[in-house]
């Protein structure tokens, strides 16, 4: 039997699971280890195709915004 999770996560895996250039997610940290707290945060890899042609930012950007407002956002060379 699954463990609820104290964050918000349906709508982010209905998502998913309907965009095609999602290939998987997998949850780590606390929440994969069924231990988060209301106060945890969100440890998740995010598997993107190989030849995945929309900047990588503009993905993340639109995936994370699914948990409600992006108070903070640090660009890395690659996603400009």
């Amino acid at each position: 039997m699954p463990i609820p999770s104290p964050l918000p996560l349906d709508e982010f895996e209905r998502a998913i699971q309907v965009d095609p250039d999602v290939l998987g997610v997998f949850y780590f940290g606390s929440l994969g280890r069924g231990a988060a707290g209301r106060f945890s945060d969100l440890d998740i890899f995010v598997w993107l195709p190989d030849d995945f042609r929309c900047a990588q930012a503009r993905k993340m950007i639109h995936l994370l915004g699914l948990f409600g407002p992006i108070h903070w956002w640090k660009a890395t060379t690659a996603d400009s």
